[in-house]
Parts: C-alpha cells; structure tokens; sequence
C-alpha cells in the first residue's frame, strides 16, 4: 500500500511543501485528468453551445458576466473534485467519481457564496490599497480547500484559512511564486513551441495558428488543474500539521490500531 502524503507527518520545509505537492501530483495525475479535462471543457461550454469563441472582456456586457459566471461554476465543481479525490488517494484511500462530484456539487449553493465573498473582499481591499488585496490573496488561498474538505462555510473557511496562514505569510507567498514561476516557464514554452511549428510548416493562416495554440493550451490546462490542486493540498495539509498538530493525531491513531 503507498504511504499517505497528506497531511504530512511532519511540519515540513519549503522544499519538502514543493516535493510533497509534486508527489501528490504523480500519484493523481491519470487519475484527474478526467476532471482536468471536463474543468476545461466546462468552462468553455457556455460558448461552445453557442458556436462562437470566448468573447473578450466586456464590463458592461450582462451576457458576458452571465457566461463566465456559468463556466466559472461548471469548472470549479470538478476542480473540487479533483481535490477530493487527490486527498483521497494521498491518504491512500479509495476513490469514487459519484461520491466526489455528488459532494461537490452538494457544495455548490456554499461555493458560489465564497467567491462572492473572495471578489468583494479583493475588490475593497485593492481599492483602498494594493497591499491588502496582496495580503488577502495570501490568507484566503486555503478557503476553498477549508470548504471542500472540511465542508466549512464560507465565511467560516476564510477565517480558518486566515488562521492557517496568519505568521506564515511569507512563507506561503514564496511556495506559491514557487508554483507560479514554473507555470510562467510552462506557458512561455507553450509559445516558443508554437512558433517554431509556425516557422517550420510554414502555418501562415492566423486561424490555424490561433487553433492549434488553443488546443495545445487547452491539454495544458487539463495538467495544470491537478498540479495546482496538488499543491494547494499539500501547502494547506501542512499549515494544518503545524496549526493543529494533526502529525500526532495520526501517530496516536496508528499506535492505537497496531
């Protein structure tokens, strides 16, 4: 049977965090790429049904507010799934597609009140100053683990995961550079492999290049769902081991059964 990886058994380092996420994210990988995949898809649907393209940003458009609203939702139920299912198989235990989603989609009404929430928060906080928009975006990434996992409500998994962070703060900006950084390069090489297919098939047509970059995106996408949900859960598992001390719990636990 292979070893749980979360929560770890230890508060670990910075390092650790990052290899603890990398490995959840092995473990899961073809096992969420369904989900990364319908994630994806999803979030498209709106405008796929309506057999036109993502439309640009449009402030005034109700429309546009509408459709993003409904692919946000449809893409955030599997993006909770895939964290119940990476927690499941990080602790070594089994994994069932209709528990998850029925469980995700349960959380949905207290979803959509969390990024109600998380918007007005960003918003007020960035209007009155940069800095506390950046401090929010810190101490609230762990409200939607808090909420899925632990099925908080959403005012209570903002306060938790301001709990969790709060005197860890830089700590979980720098692992979350970390992870944005590598997304950057990730990205960055999405376009230098595009363009060197541009320039040695000799692609002229604008729409063929625009199709084959959204489809190469998209298949990235689908990867990049599970490993930023891996590593949330491994940052979130181990603020928790030193919040609450849950490495103990589980040794007691284990001592118990043998």
């Amino acid at each position: 049977m292979p070893q749980p990886l979360y929560p770890p058994a230890r508060p670990q380092s910075i390092g650790e965090v990052l290899d603890s996420g990398f490995a959840i994210f092995r473990r899961s990988l073809v096992s969420c790429l369904p989900y990364g995949f319908l994630s994806v898809i999803g979030y498209q649907l709106p405008h796929l049904l309506a057999g036109r393209p993502f439309r640009e940003f449009a402030q005034h458009d109700p429309v546009w507010w509408a459709e993003y609203a409904l692919g946000l939702l449809i893409s955030m139920v599997f993006f909770d799934a895939v964290l119940l299912r990476q927690r499941a198989l990080a602790c070594a235990q089994p994994v069932g597609a209709s528990g998850e989603l029925r469980t995700a989609l349960r959380q949905l009404g207290r979803l959509v009140v969390l990024l109600v929430l998380l918007a007005i928060g960003f918003i007020v906080a960035t209007l009155l100053l940069i800095i506390p928009g950046l401090y929010l975006g810190v101490a609230w990434l762990f409200a939607l683990p808090a909420l899925v996992l632990e099925e908080l409500g959403p005012i209570d998994a903002l306060v938790y995961s301001q709990g969790l962070v709060w005197g860890y703060w830089w700590r979980t900006a720098l692992i979350f550079n970390v992870v944005f950084a590598v997304l950057v390069a990730l990205y960055a090489s999405l376009g230098v492999a595009v363009g060197v297919v541009v320039a040695f098939t000799g692609m002229a047509d604008l729409a063929v290049v625009t199709a084959v970059s959204a489809a190469v995106g998209a298949v990235i996408a689908t990867v990049v769902m599970p490993f930023l949900a891996a590593l949330l859960l491994a940052a979130y598992g181990e603020l928790r081991v030193r919040r609450e001390g849950l490495d103990l719990e589980r040794r007691a636990s284990a001592a118990l059964a043998s």
